[in-house]
């Protein structure tokens, strides 16, 4: 029935963000993931996807599908992450 159908669409903020994973290990503490979230974010990227690869008593490792505006966005956050105390290691990591 294409006569019911309603043409939308949504106005774009310009902005095209696009796809890049982390692999990132944190300490597991309270706060921990939070405070990674919290940087991201604060940075304006996005986490789209969060998957918890490995666990042991001291740490969590995770892969994390952010959405960046661009490489350089991309090595910001990582910049900043490896410098928050909850962050053992971060890195680039293949996307699948």
């Amino acid at each position: 029935m294409p006569e019911l159908w309603l043409d939308v669409s949504w106005e774009s903020d310009g902005l095209r963000m696009v796809n890049g994973r982390l692999v990132t290990v944190l300490s597991n503490e309270p706060g921990s993931l939070a405070s990674l979230a919290t940087v991201i974010s604060q940075q304006g990227g996005n986490i789209s996807n969060i998957n918890l690869t490995d666990r042991t008593p001291d740490f969590f490792k995770f892969e994390l599908d952010l959405e960046v505006k661009d490489v350089e966005h991309m090595r910001a956050i990582i910049a900043v992450l490896a410098a928050n105390k909850y962050v053992e290691s971060v890195e680039r990591a293949d996307s699948r």
